[in-house]
């Protein structure tokens, strides 16, 4: 079973032409799907090759912001 989620975002458009905060600030959906082997994959749709790994529902929210941002930083950082 896999859930969104509770933001909505379109395609990302990360570039130099926003500010860093501005991209931030942007809601991006992010798609967590059960590991059989334990834990939850969390995936941004949006933004390609963001994803990582949680062993707990817990850890599902803090890690989807925590590479959400890296993501942005690390594109925005490319420009």
């Amino acid at each position: 079973m896999a859930y969104y989620g509770s933001s909505e975002r379109g395609v990302a458009q990360v570039d130099a032409h926003h500010s860093l905060d501005w991209h931030l600030e942007q809601p991006y959906p992010y798609l967590v799907v059960p590991d059989p082997d334990g834990g939850y994959v969390i995936r941004f749709p949006d933004l390609p090759g963001c994803m990582t790994q949680v062993e707990s529902a817990d850890e599902i929210a803090p890690m989807a912001d925590e590479i959400r941002i890296l993501w942005i930083e690390t594109e925005l950082d490319r420009d």
